[in-house]
Formats: structure tokens, sequence, C-alpha cells
């Protein structure tokens, strides 16, 4: 993944995209992959394989507060603002839960 990354971050978004396919391939229930596919295919425009993966990384995480984040800030983006804030909200609630984990 870290090479999937240094390539979304160079701009080379095709490339991440394979980077990505690979690392799902090698291990399909690794949410952090299906998560930057989502990333990547919703800054290319790809907005419903974009919610799919981005389901596809909840699916496998619930607890995977960039995936829900993510993708209520793209149905957002698509006019579809009640699943936009249910997708936030449980974000919100996921940073609460472990910010209170986290204090002392």
């Amino acid at each position: 993944m870290r090479r999937a990354d240094l390539l979304a971050a160079a701009g080379r978004a095709d490339e991440a995209l394979a980077a990505c396919d690979a690392a799902a391939w090698l291990d399909p229930l690794y949410p952090e992959a299906h998560f930057l596919r989502a990333v990547l295919l919703g800054d290319i425009g790809r907005h419903d394989d974009a919610v799919y993966f981005y389901n596809r990384a909840i699916d496998l995480d619930p607890g995977h507060i960039g995936a829900l984040a993510g993708k209520g800030d793209l149905l957002a983006r698509l006019g579809r603002g009640g699943e936009a804030a249910e997708c936030r909200g449980a974000a919100r609630r996921l940073e609460r839960t472990a910010e209170r984990r986290l204090a002392p």
C-alpha cells in the first residue's frame, strides 16, 4: 500500500489504482486497499465505483473513520445529503469514542 500512497501523492492515479488492485488481490480483506481505491476513483470522477469501494472498506471495517467520512463527503458532493449526513455522523461518533478512549 505504501507504493499506492506514493503514486497517489504524485498524482499518478492510474498507477496508484493498479497498486491498490494488486494489494486487494493479495489480501481482499484489507480495508485500506479498498479505501484508497475509493478515494482515487472519487478524485477522477468515477463516483459510483468510489461509493462501491467505500462500502467495501466499511463492510470490512465498520469502524473505518476515513472511509465513512470520505463516503459522506463524496455523497454530499453528489447531492445525496441524507446519506452523506448518516456517514458523516457515524464518522463523528467513532471519532468521539476514540478520543474518549485516548483521554487520560
